[in-house]
This record gives C-alpha cells, structure tokens and sequence, in this order.
C-alpha cells in the first residue's frame, strides 16, 4: 500500500495525526486490547481527541484547562456511583465561588479510593473543559515537591526552576489569582499530614 493510498494525501500536508502501524490490515483490524499496538493507537487517539478538544476551545475563545493526571481513565472502573456523585456534588466551584472545597477520601489500603479520585478527574474535565485538574503524588516530601513543579511549569510561574524557590507557596499564590480560573488538586497517598 502506498503512504498516498493509506492516508488519502494527508501525508502531504505534514499532518501529526499520521503514524505507523507495523502491522498487516488483517492484523490492524483484529488486534485485541491485551495486544500491544492497542496501547499505541489508543495513546495516540487520545493525543488527537486532546488536541482537537484544545483547538476547539480556543476557536470559542474558551480556555482550556491544564490537565496533568499521570494515569489513564480505567476501563474496567464500576459501581460507586453513590461515592462518586456525593463526590462530584462537593467539589464544583458553584458550591461555593468564594472558597475552596476540601474533600478527603479515606479507607485502608486497597479500597479504590485512587480509582474513585482519579474518575472523578475524568468527569471533571468531560464536563468542565476550561478547568485545570492536577494530580499530586505525595508519597514523600521529593514526590510532593516534583509534582508541584511540574504545576507550576504548566502554570509558567516564575521563579519555579529555581534550586531554592518554595514551589509550593508559589503554586498556591499562582492558584490563588484571579485570572487562574478553576481548578481541581488530587493529592493521593497523602498519609503525613506534614507533607501538606
């Protein structure tokens, strides 16, 4: 097959969306979940679906927000509706414009509480595009402290690449401001309350 035919002259206009399969169509058509090119057509989808949403906000003049969640959505989440709609009802910004909602899922080991934060991010961003949800591993201070870079590198503060800054005093004052519009924090495996 010719790269013409493939991709019906998209390969001319140095289009992105286009890579390579090293696959036969019988074998392109067919291949199941467990198969490894699965993860690199669904990663790949995913980054096509993520540009096209970014494009589109901005052709609204919508804002879209930063999304800096480490894992995928799980395919296989089900049940805890209940826990999740008490969730999403606590942590909107209409429930209280003025301040900042706290919520803390608790439960030993094992439970799903990750599971539950992280579908909870999803819906979020499904159905609030402009705003921001970020992901914080706070399994110790170096964990905490790397993740709250990266938030402030997505946030372009300054002063947060350097050795001595206290990136988490200037995360929450980029956060903080007027013009940073909504946002949702997970800070998962926070188990020393000094961390925080």
């Amino acid at each position: 097959m010719t790269p013409e035919s493939a991709t019906r002259g998209l390969h001319e206009t140095g289009s992105t969306s286009i890579f390579a399969i090293d696959e036969t169509h019988l074998g392109m058509v067919k291949f199941r979940e467990e198969a490894p090119i699965c993860d690199v057509v669904l990663g790949k989808l995913g980054e096509i679906c993520s540009a096209y949403q970014e494009a589109s906000a901005a052709g609204t003049g919508r804002r879209t927000g930063h999304w800096m969640v480490p894992f995928g959505r799980n395919k296989d989440f089900v049940g805890r509706e209940l826990i999740l709609a008490q969730l999403l009802k606590r942590i909107p910004l209409s429930v209280d414009r003025d301040d900042c909602q706290r919520t803390t899922i608790e439960g030993l080991g094992g439970v799903g509480k990750t599971q539950i934060a992280l579908e909870a991010a999803f819906r979020v961003r499904n159905e609030h595009l402009d705003c921001s949800v970020f992901w914080v591993l706070a399994v110790d201070a170096a964990s905490f402290e790397n993740a709250y870079r990266e938030i402030g590198r997505k946030l372009k503060v300054e002063g947060i690449n350097e050795e001595k800054a206290d990136v988490t005093v200037l995360v929450k004052a980029a956060l903080s401001r007027e013009g940073a519009g909504s946002w949702l924090l997970i800070v998962d495996n926070a188990d020393d309350i000094e961390l925080l």
